[in-house]
C-alpha cells in the first residue's frame, strides 16, 4: 500500500477493510477440512491424565489404544487398532480393516470384555482424528471410562502401545500377506505375546503371568509394588528432564537456571 498509494498500512487492517467490504481472496484460501480438524481439536482435546503413568495400578485400570499402518502387498496399507492394558502389558482386544474411520474402533471395541474394567479407568490415545470424534468420545463416556490423550506430538506419552507396534513388525512377516492373512497374523502374534513372551521388564513373565500375579496381590503387597514404581517412574522423568534439557543445549538454547536449578554461571 506504501509503494502503491503511499500509505502506511498493516496486513490487520488490511483484513479489517477486507471483511467490512465482503472481500475474499482467492490464493491460499484456509481449508474447510482443516478448519473442522482445528475445531474438532479446540473442542474435544482432553487433557494427558496419566502422564506415563503406565504401569501404577491394577490391572484393567489404565487402557492404551492406538492405529498403526501395516504396508503390505501391492503397496496396500491394512490398518490395526489394538487396546493394551498398560500395567500388565496385554493386547486385550484388536482390529485390523483397509480403512482408519470408526468402524475399526467399533469393530476393536466388540472385542473387548468390559466386565473386568473397572468405573473411572483412563482410556488413552494420541490426538487422532478417530478420537477427538463426538461419537468416539460419547462410546468412551458411555463405557465408563475417562478419556487421556497424548500431548500433541509426543510419542512418549504412549510409548507402551508404540512398543507393541515395533516388536510386532520386527517379529512378523506380513508383507506378503493379504488384508485376512493379517488379521490372522495379528491374531497368532497376539496370542504369542500374551501368553508366552516372557518380557525383561515385567520380571521375565508373559503379560499374562503379570496379570495375575497383579490381581492376587493383597492391598498391603501391592502397596509395595507400586511403590516401586513409583520410584522407577520419578527416575525415569528425571531422565527425560535431563535428555531434553541436554538436546536444548545442543541446540543452542539458553536454559534457564529455574529448569535446570542451577545458577546461571553454572
Amino acid at each position: 500500500m506504501k509503494r502503491l498509494k503511499g500509505v502506511n498500512m498493516g496486513r490487520k487492517k488490511v483484513q479489517r477493510l477486507m471483511r467490512k467490504a465482503g472481500l475474499l481472496c482467492k490464493v491460499r484460501q484456509a481449508k474447510s477440512s482443516r478448519k473442522a480438524a482445528r475445531e474438532l481439536l479446540d473442542r474435544n482435546c482432553c487433557p494427558n491424565l496419566l502422564n506415563r503413568k503406565f504401569r501404577i495400578a491394577r490391572p484393567f485400570q489404565h487402557l492404551l489404544t492406538d492405529v498403526t499402518y501395516l504396508k503390505h502387498r501391492n503397496n496396500e496399507t491394512a490398518y490395526l487398532s489394538p487396546i493394551k492394558d498398560a500395567a500388565t502389558g496385554m493386547i486385550l482386544t484388536h482390529a485390523v480393516s483397509d480403512t482408519q474411520n470408526m468402524e475399526l474402533t467399533d469393530q476393536m471395541f466388540m472385542g473387548l470384555d468390559t466386565s473386568n474394567i473397572p468405573m473411572g479407568a483412563l482410556f488413552h490415545s494420541d490426538q487422532g482424528a478417530l478420537y477427538l470424534t463426538d461419537a468416539f468420545q460419547k462410546k468412551i463416556r458411555k463405557m465408563g471410562m475417562k478419556e487421556s490423550m497424548s500431548r500433541r506430538g509426543n510419542c512418549w506419552d504412549n510409548a507402551s502401545m508404540e512398543s507393541f507396534f515395533g516388536h510386532f513388525k520386527d517379529e512378523v512377516d506380513y508383507k506378503d500377506q493379504n488384508l485376512s492373512g493379517i488379521d490372522y497374523a495379528v491374531f497368532q502374534y497376539v496370542q504369542y505375546y500374551n501368553n508366552e513372551r516372557p518380557q525383561w521388564n515385567r520380571n521375565k513373565m508373559t503379560p499374562f503371568e503379570c496379570m495375575v500375579q497383579l490381581m492376587n496381590m493383597s492391598d498391603e503387597e501391592f502397596a509395595v509394588y507400586e511403590q516401586k514404581e513409583m520410584t522407577r517412574y520419578r527416575k525415569m522423568k528425571k531422565r527425560s528432564a535431563e535428555k531434553a534439557i541436554q538436546h536444548a543445549r545442543d541446540l543452542g538454547c539458553v536454559i534457564p537456571s529455574k529448569v535446570t536449578g542451577r545458577k546461571q554461571h553454572e
